[in-house]
């Protein structure tokens, strides 16, 4: 199939089943400068890597090379905020190069990760078109006096040359999913409910695209996830000082291509038709007659490392007597995956459809 690699293309080395339990740890110092730096702030950090050589494999796959990663990842203003995080509140960071986006984890979502691991690993060698989230690096680091912090290092999807005007983060539910503050600020990641836009993709690109959301979701229903999303990054074309070159970068994406290299400026190619509810009609989404907006879309697979835990069945149990069990985001990775490809069916309709629905 065209989603799948070459024989050729996948790494000449291989891993054992050790190699998916190994640990190794260092310790990275930085000179103290007394003229620039508090006497609080730690100038040695303890570091580990998991399962380093099968994400030298990761990293290999996805053309990151082993000393920019290092690079871009140990600076020591990044390691301060992560072993400080819970004074600032963040759990997301960007890398200096803004290529890779550092997320602290919980205990248990980093066991998850340690759990799936082979059958990820395994999976995207087979699917090069995979839309879940690429894995770069799992670490934990702490220093003097701070508890030791864990996350994990994974690709930026809106890493572009391009700027994304609008960001979406859809799960196919609608209990709660709508963003505090809505605006044009374009930081702020929307949910669903804020979703007022569907895309028309041509007809190859959308069902290679359904089918790699279908193969994904599958994958991720096997390893007992749930509760993960479809990260949208919309880049409006007509906002933008880049509409003339972009349309000569931004070729249709076949779904089982070469990667593109980082800040080519590829995407994939859309119209977005500007939509609204009509409660009248159970939800409908009407389309206009207009002809739509010519955009660059970027998107992926994110957040999934939550298991469908005890934890969660107590939160579908309790949530269902005070709302539509279908609603909410605490469902079963069955329910939850099914839910999730009729939704973005419908946010990439068919070019022949008039009327689409969301709920």
């Amino acid at each position: 199939m065209r989603s799948m690699r070459q024989n050729s293309s996948l790494p000449k080395k291989r891993v054992s089943a050790l190699d998916f339990k190994c640990s190794s740890s260092t310790w990275i110092r930085f000179s103290p400068d007394s003229s620039k730096q508090p006497a609080i702030f730690p100038t040695d950090y303890k570091w580990k890597d998991y399962s380093p050589t099968v994400f030298r494999h990761l990293q290999e796959l996805n053309e990151i090379d082993a000393s920019h990663y290092k690079l871009s990842i140990c600076q020591e203003e990044s390691l301060k905020a992560i072993t400080l995080h819970e004074n600032n509140g963040s759990r997301h960071y960007l890398s200096i190069d803004e290529r890779f986006v550092v997320k602290i984890l919980r205990k248990s979502e980093m066991k998850a990760l340690l759990d799936m691991l082979p059958h990820y690993y395994y999976y995207v060698q087979i699917w090069e078109s995979t839309l879940l989230t690429k894995f770069y690096g799992l670490h934990s680091v702490s220093s003097l006096g701070s508890r030791k912090v864990y996350f994990v290092v994974v690709a930026n999807i809106f890493d572009s040359e391009l700027p994304i005007h609008r960001r979406f983060d859809l799960k196919g539910s609608c209990h709660g999913r709508q963003a505090s503050r809505c605006g044009i600020d374009k930081s702020v990641t929307l949910k669903d409910l804020d979703l007022d836009l569907v895309f028309h993709l041509d007809t190859e690109t959308r069902d290679q695209l359904l089918m790699q959301i279908r193969r994904d979701c599958s994958f991720l229903e096997r390893e007992g996830i749930m509760d993960y999303s479809f990260l949208l990054g919309i880049h409006m074309r007509s906002l933008s000082n880049y509409c003339s070159s972009v349309k000569g970068k931004a070729n249709t994406v076949e779904f089982g291509s070469s990667r593109p290299s980082p800040k080519d400026g590829k995407g994939t190619p859309a119209v977005a038709k500007r939509a609204r509810r009509d409660e009248s009609r159970n939800g409908f989404l009407q389309l206009g007659a207009e002809k739509g907006t010519d955009v660059i879309l970027y998107f992926g697979i994110i957040d999934i490392l939550q298991q469908y835990n005890a934890a969660k069945r107590f939160e579908h149990a309790y949530k269902s007597i005070q709302f539509d069990s279908q609603s909410i985001s605490a469902v079963n990775p069955k329910t939850y995956a099914a839910r999730l490809q009729e939704f973005l069916s419908r946010v990439f309709p068919r070019k022949s459809d008039d009327c689409v629905t969301l709920d």
